[in-house]
């Protein structure tokens, strides 16, 4: 090889290796973090019981953090990590909460609440173990068929069972005591037909009416029935019973269920069983009347059992969304749309109703889509977070008719048990606290300085001094997890890669981002040799990962100071 392209080539080298060395070390610039104290406490498993995904309340008051001085009267400016990893936490004047991916049997993991820290890192609503959020009821929540419903946090979709149906309805049930019995295939609201029964002009009290009788199943796990029901005439309540019994044709029924009014249109009903346990058996469902019921036309369709749900929304009667084996599922008042093999995770549920369609997307992704029915005005309350469905929540949020009506996503800390709404008229939530898991046991440690080594316990009355803290450029640091499109399986697999390195999902986009621009600007410096080209590519490729709420503004900010001053040595030989 002639000794000038020798030298042209080992230049070029040089730079390349110069360059990659500046840019790889800025992450860790961007990255580095400041503080002015923490609290250490260890969180112990005491039982030898494997936890996952668990919230727990720390113990550590903000309210008397911000008394003695330690930390300022937002609670904003805090982080939660577990050696040099961030952990999702929240905020609040009694308890500074924390969410935890696993605690393995008789393990202990250690973690430190800093105040003070920058970046700021936002934070998570998170009630503790079986705690929840009820929010009361306003007209301005009322759904009807044009709102959505989003809800951005970890669900759990395994815990709860799913809805059986027990009975659908399509054949004709076996007759007694006079009634005529049918299969009526226009009028129905779901398969192919409902059980039409026929009342003759006279009959006498407390007699069963038809039943249907079906291979024995275990309800003992199930708390509700629910079924659909309408009437010739309009009133009756409590006159029509439904019945669940162990032996065939419903002789001597373990449950036996009042029917509330019954309309003269299709009505769903969800009615509590009384003695789950009992129903370990059940072989036949029926219908059954106490008094006069003469003439009368009662069809019954899709007869189906409830678990105690997972609640992730709940409005009883009218709105509900709800997690369990593997799925997700939104209950619009009588009809229902199902995101089925959801992992549990980190994810963004919407559910949507635009007059026409009623849709749940599953990370921007459409899951299933039914025709919309308008959800009825109710006077329940509404509860979220129910169940332990939702360990932590970055944001929830209603919008009617295009409006936004509620938004919880704190931007400060939690003020006792009122969690904020940021949305039009607030319609503040009220947080009941839960508890740690049993078992679970928090050990919290003394207060610490950046400053010193040993323990504080005076307060900051020796600090003579405190600096203003200068204010944030807009946009300098990104909090949040990836904003661009993937699949859903591409995005599980980023997510299970950072929690089995026990790194934050975005610490690890931020790697592989720069990682990325960084390679293609170095190919684009050993094909050109140019410096300037190959700055600019790495330039775009960053400031493409800021639009994808990937990249930090302020890292983009150092990349071009030190490619310039690169450049700059560069022309000086």
């Amino acid at each position: 090889m002639p000794v000038k392209l020798r030298s042209t080539v080992t230049k070029r080298l040089l730079l390349s290796l110069t360059l990659a060395l500046l840019l790889l070390a800025t992450p860790l610039v961007a990255l580095a973090d400041t503080w002015s104290y923490y609290v250490e406490f260890t969180v112990s498993d005491n039982i030898s019981t494997d936890h996952t995904a668990f919230p727990v309340l720390t113990g550590i008051s903000a309210q008397n953090l911000i008394d003695a001085g330690y930390l300022d009267s937002s609670g904003n400016i805090t982080n939660i990590k577990e050696g040099s990893y961030e952990r999702e936490y929240g905020v609040a004047t009694g308890n500074i909460t924390l969410f935890i991916p696993s605690l393995l049997a008789d393990q202990s993991r250690t973690y430190r609440f800093y105040t003070n820290y920058l970046p700021s890192v936002a934070h998570k609503i998170i009630v503790g173990y079986d705690g929840y959020i009820t929010t009361s009821d306003n007209a301005s929540l009322e759904l009807g068929d044009n709102f959505t419903v989003e809800l951005d946090g970890w669900i759990d979709t395994i815990s709860a069972e799913s809805i059986l149906q027990i009975e659908n309805c399509d054949d004709v049930w076996t007759e007694a005591n006079s009634v005529t019995v049918s299969a009526n295939t226009t009028d129905k609201l779901e398969g192919t037909a409902s059980v039409q029964l026929d009342t003759p002009s006279f009959s006498a009290d407390n007699l069963l009416m038809a039943y249907k009788n079906f291979a024995s199943v275990d309800l003992s796990q199930f708390t509700s029935v629910r079924f659909w029901m309408k009437c010739s005439v309009a009133g009756y309540a409590g006159v029509v019973k439904l019945l669940l019994d162990d032996t065939d044709g419903c002789d001597s029924p373990l449950e036996t269920l009042s029917i509330p009014v019954l309309t003269t249109t299709w009505t769903e009903y969800t009615i509590d069983l009384s003695n789950p346990s009992a129903l370990t058996d059940v072989k036949s469902v029926g219908l059954y009347k106490t008094t006069e019921f003469n003439v009368k036309v009662l069809k019954v369709d899709n007869i189906r059992v409830l678990p105690t749900f997972s609640y992730l929304v709940n409005k009883p009667d009218s709105f509900q969304i709800y997690s369990g084996s593997g799925n997700i599922t939104a209950y619009s008042y009588g009809t229902s749309v199902t995101a089925t093999g959801v992992s549990s995770g980190e994810h963004v549920v919407l559910v949507s109703s635009n007059v026409t369609n009623l849709a749940i997307f599953i990370d921007s992704v459409q899951e299933d889509v039914t025709t919309a029915v308008s959800v009825p005005d109710t006077a329940n309350n509404w509860t979220f977070m129910q169940s332990n469905s939702m360990p932590y929540a970055s944001s929830i949020s209603i919008s009617v008719n295009s409006t936004q009506q509620l938004l919880y996503e704190p931007i400060s800390m939690i003020s006792g048990t009122t969690l904020p709404d940021r949305a039009g008229t607030p319609q503040n939530g009220t947080i009941t606290w839960g508890t740690n898991p049993a078992g679970v046991e928090v050990t919290i440690g003394s207060i610490m300085s950046d400053e010193a080594t040993t323990a504080s316990t005076t307060g900051i009355s020796g600090i003579s001094h405190k600096f203003e803290e200068a204010a944030e450029p807009s946009g300098w640091f990104v909090t949040g997890t990836f904003g661009g499109t993937l699949t859903p399986e591409l995005k599980e697999a980023f997510a299970n890669a950072a929690s089995d390195i026990g790194m934050p999902e975005q610490s690890l986009w931020l790697f592989i981002w720069f990682g990325v621009s960084v390679a293609i600007g170095l190919s684009v410096l050993l094909f050109t040799g140019s410096i300037l080209i190959a700055l600019m590519t790495v330039i775009v490729g960053l400031w493409a990962g800021t639009n994808a709420n990937v990249i930090d503004f302020g890292l983009v900010f150092l990349v071009i100071v030190i490619g310039l001053g690169t450049f700059y040595l560069a022309k000086q030989h």
